[in-house]
């Protein structure tokens, strides 16, 4: 029963952080006023330190992702709509450039939330 949830933990892995991060997110906000409009409403769209944070969540999760692909890398053929990167990275850069092009990925959102802070 143990190796069949540690087999599973990686799938179940994401969806527990996204609950753990909106249980979180509702307590930070509170509760809203009575008629009172959403705070992205009431300011008109997202501001810096928004944009900061998701550009950083995102390259979180690309920095996942290429962790990932490090540990249990694909094998050739690859097929799917990016069958054609995976092949390309494959081929250039060895069985772990699929998951150089994530962490790459990570990098430049990482880049892109410390150029978007205010």
């Amino acid at each position: 029963m143990l190796l069949l949830l540690l087999d599973l933990l990686p799938f179940f892995a994401p969806f527990l952080a996204l609950l753990a991060f909106m249980v979180w997110d509702r307590k930070r906000m509170g509760r809203p006023k009575e008629g009172s409009p959403s705070t992205l409403q009431a300011r008109g769209g997202w501001e810096g330190r928004q944009k900061w944070q998701l550009w950083a969540g995102m390259g979180c999760v690309a920095a996942a992702m290429g962790a990932v692909e490090w540990m249990n890398p694909k094998r050739p053929p690859f097929s799917g709509r990016w069958g054609w990167l995976e092949t390309l990275a494959h081929s250039q850069f060895g069985q772990g450039g699929i998951a150089w092009i994530w962490f790459a990925a990570g990098a430049m959102l990482f880049a892109a939330a410390f150029i978007s802070r205010d």
